[in-house]
């Protein structure tokens, strides 16, 4: 073999190596590879684009459309990051589920790798703001918050805990009172309107 097809085999080895790594990083990214990730909150923001028309329909709807929005962004969220925790594996997606100590409330979404919380977990808990519950919804994130901080099983104290609220009418009280607790904010605009997401993470 001449000089210039043993450096294209070489090459295309390398190529081929570099694909493997990529694909073992993906598939076996540890939990503080994935605790450092903000795709969680692009995710977040795309969903709430593509459903932008659907929100703003729901925002005023009586009856809230919190328990819609568990099921779609639970589906959304094992779609762009499932891969962590186990290929085809939708029984690792779970809602409702019981992981505070003291307290019967339950949360919304959880992404569990190897079926086992202890292996590493994604909780997320979720608020979301209608035009009837305005008023509670500050309260309610930030009731989330404290139980997140507090109230943890044990077998979730190492889990990547997210507490976000999709906030539609954007008041400015809400702005001052969740910025002043810690909560970030993060704004896609959508073409059907807009969706503030608040975040905290632990």
């Amino acid at each position: 073999m001449n000089t210039t097809g043993t450096y294209q085999v070489l090459q295309q080895l390398r190529s081929l190596f570099q694909m493997h790594f990529l694909v073992l990083t993906i598939l076996y990214a540890t939990e503080d590879d994935i605790r450092e990730s903000n795709g969680i909150l692009n995710s977040i923001a795309e969903w709430t684009k593509e459903k932008a028309e659907m929100i703003d329909f729901a925002y005023n709807t009586a009856g809230g459309w919190e328990g819609w929005a568990q099921v779609e962004l639970a589906a959304h969220l094992f779609r762009d990051h499932g891969a962590h925790y186990g290929l085809n594996q939708q029984n690792m997606v779970r809602r409702e589920e019981k992981i505070y100590a003291s307290s019967d409330k339950k949360a919304d979404i959880a992404l569990y790798r190897n079926g086992k919380p202890t292996d590493g977990a994604y909780i997320f808990e979720l608020k979301c703001e209608s035009s009837g519950n305005s008023a509670k919804f500050q309260a309610g994130l930030e009731d989330d918050m404290d139980k997140v901080k507090t109230d943890l099983k044990p077998d979730f104290k190492n889990a990547v805990i997210w507490v976000i609220g999709l906030d539609i009418s954007k008041k400015d009280n809400v702005d001052t009172g969740l910025g002043a607790k810690g909560f970030k904010k993060y704004q896609p605009t959508g073409s059907f309107g807009e969706v503030r997401i608040w975040w905290w993470k632990k």
